[in-house]
């Protein structure tokens, strides 16, 4: 998995986000989720692009839509914790990526306050 450094994260559009996200770029999708995870206001459209990284083949990729759940949280303090639970709980046992999960999980549970 590749390591991640801090950068600004600036704002961007929904229909911005929405193009990285189907570029096949990872460094592009990692940043479009990034961003959007942050700035775009409909958390509910960013909580489902996360998940669908979830589902990804690729760990990079499962740990970025993690990470955007965790970010989502602290930025909006909303989540479908119905939906998203369930979801992080079955890459929990993973090798590769089972502890950031474990800490997206503590962090919804601080910052998730309700829908």
């Amino acid at each position: 998995m590749k390591e991640l450094t801090y950068e600004t994260i600036d704002p961007i559009t929904r229909e911005e986000a929405e193009e990285m996200l189907r570029s096949g770029d990872t460094e592009l999708i990692t940043y479009g989720l990034l961003r959007a995870s942050y700035h775009v206001e409909d958390w509910r459209w960013v909580q489902s692009e996360c998940l669908n990284l979830l589902d990804s083949q690729d760990k990079h990729l499962q740990y970025i839509g993690a990470i955007c759940l965790s970010h989502i949280a602290r930025v909006h303090g909303k989540l479908d914790l119905a939906l998203v639970e369930p979801e992080l709980k079955k890459l929990e046992g993973d090798i590769e990526i089972g502890s950031q999960i474990e800490m997206v999980l503590e962090d919804l549970e601080m910052f998730v306050t309700g829908n």
